[in-house]
């Protein structure tokens, strides 16, 4: 992945916080053919370039707002911009600001909660925090409707599916918050002010020292080999009751159309679509929605639906032995058999040269 633009100088692009990179998780370094365009479509100033040489920035048009990480599906753009997190009679709580709403006045810990937009706050992010403890957001922000950076899903929408999720999976909501700059500062002192660190026993230490080391490990690698840093999709961050019903993202497959080529399934980054000797296996707490089946699928039968209420676990399969050309191959159940028990290859071979003839 390059980055391209040269208008502003580097000192300039680094006091922005321009967004880093990682090549190996996006989509396009995975397959020619990825139709994601999450961070084109969704950046207020255009600086995102995709065209049949190359993808980048352009950084005389980055203004640093950092909404091109929220809506990455794959997580390969990280914008750093994190809300301040305090802990107050045992219950968590974060706070974010849009960096033109608050003059910040805090001179222990200047900037903290502060970022460009709000809207960098995207559902990882979200369920991160709330997978850490935070049941309360308190927000501030300007005026979106006249802001560039308010344009398409943010913030409000990214929340939705979140609160969304928690109340199919049963659990506890985030309870929000929205104050004025006078009220959030103010917020902000007192929350810093009553906050406890969680106690932690000789267990929990052990466990933390643990853990400690194997991030420190975690980041060693991802200096060397990006693609080796472990990536949790979205849907698996909160547990799955078995009442639940709801996932994030799915892929669906149309038994109708699906040829049994399996290209969904070795393409997937996160082995969402599994190829047993009977059924197709889909798990889709593990789809990020980044759409690379879809794309690949050369008959159009994967389809990624979001927040599906009933989302494709299994498609049965029945199994052949081609005459032609001498390959065991599968179809869904659901397709009625091809002639001369040909698989879905030589079948339409088969057909174009019937058409040639007559």
């Amino acid at each position: 992945m390059t980055w391209r633009g040269s208008a502003r100088d580097w000192l300039g692009a680094a006091e922005l916080r321009l967004p880093t990179v990682s090549a190996a998780r996006c989509v396009h370094s995975q397959a020619a053919v990825a139709s994601c365009r999450a961070c084109v479509e969704r950046c207020p100033t255009g600086a995102w370039v995709i065209d049949d040489e190359r993808l980048g920035i352009a950084v005389d048009r980055c203004d640093g707002c950092g909404i091109c990480a929220a809506v990455c599906p794959e997580g390969a753009i990280d914008a750093s911009f994190r809300p301040a997190r305090f802990e107050v009679e045992d219950r968590g709580l974060a706070l974010a600001a849009c960096d033109r709403a608050v003059a910040d006045d805090d001179a222990a810990d200047p900037g903290a909660g502060l970022m460009p937009c709000l809207h960098v706050l995207g559902v990882r992010t979200l369920l991160e925090l709330y997978r850490s403890g935070v049941r309360q957001l308190v927000l501030c922000r300007d005026d979106c409707a006249r802001c560039r950076r308010g344009e398409g899903i943010g913030i409000d929408g990214h929340l939705g599916q979140v609160q969304h999720l928690l109340r199919d999976r049963q659990l506890e909501r985030f309870e929000v918050l929205e104050l004025t700059a006078r009220a959030w500062l103010a917020k902000r002192r007192e929350s810093r002010a009553r906050h406890r660190a969680p106690e932690i026993g000789r267990r929990g230490l052990f466990r933390g020292i643990l853990s400690t080391a194997t991030e420190a490990t975690a980041e060693l690698a991802a200096r060397t080999d990006p693609a080796r840093v472990d990536f949790v999709a979205p849907g698996r961050l909160l547990p799955r009751p078995a009442a639940s019903l709801l996932s994030l993202h799915a892929p669906r497959i149309d038994p109708h159309h699906c040829t049994g080529c399996d290209a969904c399934a070795r393409l997937c980054p996160h082995a969402v679509i599994g190829v047993e000797a009977l059924a197709y296996r889909v798990d889709p707490d593990g789809c990020t929605g980044c759409g690379l089946c879809a794309d690949v699928c050369a008959s159009g039968a994967v389809s990624v639906s979001r927040l599906d209420p009933s989302p494709l676990r299994e498609l049965p399969l029945r199994t052949g032995h081609c005459p032609a050309c001498g390959l065991d191959f599968h179809l869904p159940s659901a397709q009625p058999a091809l002639p001369e028990g040909l698989c879905p290859v030589c079948a339409v071979t088969r057909q174009r040269a019937d058409r040639v003839k007559g």
